[in-house]
């Protein structure tokens, strides 16, 4: 890509104009590089107090990729301004005690009067909502651009300052196995995943952590990392949470214990010349001047692979830059590192290092729900100062791990570890300081693991793919949320009648909302998930007949499907069997039938049962008994005669 040609447009463009292409979809953001939304409300309040006073403003740097049709623009930089632009437009928050009068340009009055967005009070006054509106944002649109040139560009802009955390520079656009297990895993816990890593400007809010008075998104105070005292809410706006997981990461596929933030790494590594030709590096981690001066490590450690066993002592920064491939100049030392860490993910696969780790936490979210007290007020009852338990958490999780994944144990009393771990933190000996050695680790890990281990019993039912699903369940809760076309809810099988019975009729929807989300396109991935209500209403309607309270979690009511087992006089076994005849009896045309049969699922959500129906689009469009379907947001509707080309062109 050196010296190549590229198209650059600078230009401004109105405040009113931005507004415009942002309700046309026209903005989208990379969520393999771009943090989430963290500006404070004083911080956008800011910004735009900035335009009201006609002061300049930074560019804003859009992408228009390579080959896509869309007519989209990549956010490269920028996103917190844009947003902070359109949601002050969108009345999500005042400036000077003032909100932004909709009355001003055409296309808010129209969403006014279509009571698409509420006028809030009290109402800026009209001469600055017009210098708002007139206000030229200066835009610069990087033409013709390839996908690895835009996440280059991205690296560059942000490396010069201090707007970003180190580890989101280290995060942006890698592509190694163990960057992309650490990004999954981490999105999982925060609960802000998406089924896309491409996503509309205005669907960002929707999975962001909040901040103080910006009502949308995710609650920082009920991510797990804050709500459970690990870390606090200015470390997670840091992504300190993704450290957290990369240190838990390495030490769950190393072969030898690691160290966390930085000492006396070990790796086993088995690589050859060619092993390492399959890893993709990233050209700026090797090429990139901008990153020198925030990336250069201050020694070059020795590690010795292909074959061979090495420790080295590192600073805490220079083993998280190699395990992302982010060190500069690239030394035979970092890359050993990079590549046995890369190799180690590879080796159990990112799926299943991805499991391993959901199966323990779920472990530890039942138990603490069990004991109803967080993590910090499990092993401080009597308070620890108000500080962040990190390290004790690695130490309890690893154990854990060490415990369910690498003996195939479950816990068989779980009163009798709740009481073991209670005010622990006084015994569990923790190395201060900014290093926490390997040695000094794993016998801390291995102390927890004698104090637990006899409430712990051999699992006579072992799975390696095993997990409860209270982590992934929650995490299709919140996707459905960006994506409504590809999930749907269902409060259960049964009626709501004073005589609940089978409906049949509800099942055969069922069935057509597969056939709908499938033709979303070729490899589309959806759920449809039974055991959730669509709303308060059904909810309570499901408490009145059955006598089942739900579970509430993020503006979801998760019902389950146990009372109606019991109403039917059938076991969860006897009702998944039932079901799954059901499907194979059904109308769904081939290959997608055989597929969701085959992919439905059982699952546990703490004490309900939820059924899983997974769909993903076909080589080609899917119908039921002939009839063509498709989802129009949360409808499904038959497929037109006029529209039946499109349908058959998304799986060209």
């Amino acid at each position: 890509m050196a010296g190549a040609q590229q198209e650059l447009t600078v230009r401004g463009e109105q405040v009113e104009r931005v507004f415009i292409n942002y309700r046309d979809d026209k903005y989208v953001v990379n969520r393999r590089y771009q943090r989430k939304l963290i500006w404070t409300i004083e911080e956008k309040q800011s910004f735009i107090d900035s335009i009201i006073r006609g002061f300049p403003v930074p560019i804003i740097l859009l992408a228009e990729p390579l080959g896509r049709q869309d007519g989209t623009l990549e956010i490269i930089d920028g996103m917190q301004r844009m947003n902070a632009i359109t949601s002050f437009i969108g009345n999500d928050y005042p400036v000077d005690g003032g909100y932004f009068d909709l009355n001003t340009f055409a296309t808010t009055k129209d969403l006014l009067d279509r009571h698409v967005i509420e006028q809030k009070t009290p109402v800026l006054d009209r001469e600055r909502c017009l210098a708002i509106a007139s206000y030229p944002v200066p835009l610069s649109i990087y033409e013709a651009a390839h996908g690895e040139s835009v996440e280059e560009v991205f690296r560059r802009i942000n490396s010069g300052g201090r707007q970003l955390s180190r580890q989101e520079l280290r995060a942006a656009g890698a592509t190694d196995a163990f960057a992309d297990c650490v990004r999954q895993i981490s999105a999982r816990v925060r609960g802000d995943t998406s089924n896309s890593d491409l996503l509309l400007l205005g669907e960002m809010r929707k999975i962001s952590i909040t901040n103080r008075e910006l009502d949308y998104g995710i609650s920082a105070d009920g991510v797990f990392w804050v709500a459970h005292g690990i870390l606090t809410k200015d470390q997670l706006r840091q992504s300190r949470e993704e450290e957290m997981v990369a240190d838990l990461v390495a030490y769950m596929v190393s072969e030898s214990p690691v160290a966390s933030s930085g000492a006396n790494l070990t790796f086993e590594s088995h690589l050859t010349s060619s092993s390492r030709s399959n890893v993709k590096f990233k050209s700026s981690t090797r090429t990139n001047n901008l990153l020198v001066v925030l990336l250069t490590p201050t020694f070059a450690p020795r590690v010795v692979s292909d074959g061979c066993k090495c420790q080295s002592r590192t600073t805490r920064t220079e083993l998280f830059d190699d395990y992302y491939g982010a060190t500069f100049p690239m030394s035979e030392a970092s890359e050993a590192r990079f590549d046995a860490v890369d190799q180690a993910v590879r080796k159990r696969s990112t799926e299943l290092v991805d499991l391993d780790y959901q199966r323990v936490q779920d472990t530890l979210i039942l138990l603490l729900g069990q004991a109803k007290t967080t993590f910090l007020g499990l092993i401080f009852p009597n308070g620890n100062g108000g500080n962040p338990v990190p390290r004790y958490f690695q130490a309890v999780f690893l154990a854990f791990y060490d415990l369910i994944v690498k003996r195939g144990m479950v816990v068989s009393d779980s009163a009798g570890l709740i009481k073991c771990l209670t005010d622990c933190g006084k015994s569990i000996e923790i190395q201060d300081g900014g290093r926490w050695g390997a040695d000094n680790r794993g016998k801390t890990v291995n102390s927890v693991v004698g104090w637990i281990q006899g409430h712990f019993e051999e699992d006579k039912n072992p799975d390696p793919a095993k997990v409860h699903w209270v982590t992934k369940f929650q995490n299709l809760l919140t996707n459905s949320k960006t994506e409504q076309a590809a999930y749907d809810f269902k409060q259960g099988f049964c009626t709501l009648d004073p005589k609940p019975s089978f409906d049949a009729e509800s099942f055969d929807k069922i069935m057509e909302t597969c056939a709908a989300i499938a033709n979303i396109g070729k490899g589309h991935k959806g759920y449809i998930l039974v055991g959730v209500a669509e709303n308060a209403a059904t909810a309570a309607r499901v408490n009145d007949v059955f006598r089942s309270s739900p579970l509430t979690y993020g503006g979801f009511y998760v019902t389950g499907v146990e009372h109606e087992a019991q109403h039917l006089g059938k076991s969860l076994d006897q009702m998944f069997q039932d079901i799954s005849d059901r499907i194979g009896r059904s109308d769904l045309s081939e290959p997608l039938r055989p597929y969701v049969n085959s992919h439905v699922k059982c699952v546990q959500y703490f004490d309900k049962t939820i059924f899983v129906f997974e769909i993903v689009g076909q080589n080609g469009p899917s119908h039921v008994g002939g009839k063509w379907l498709e989802r129009q947001g949360a409808q499904v509707k038959e497929v037109a005669p006029d529209r039946m080309g499109a349908l058959f062109d998304r799986f060209k």
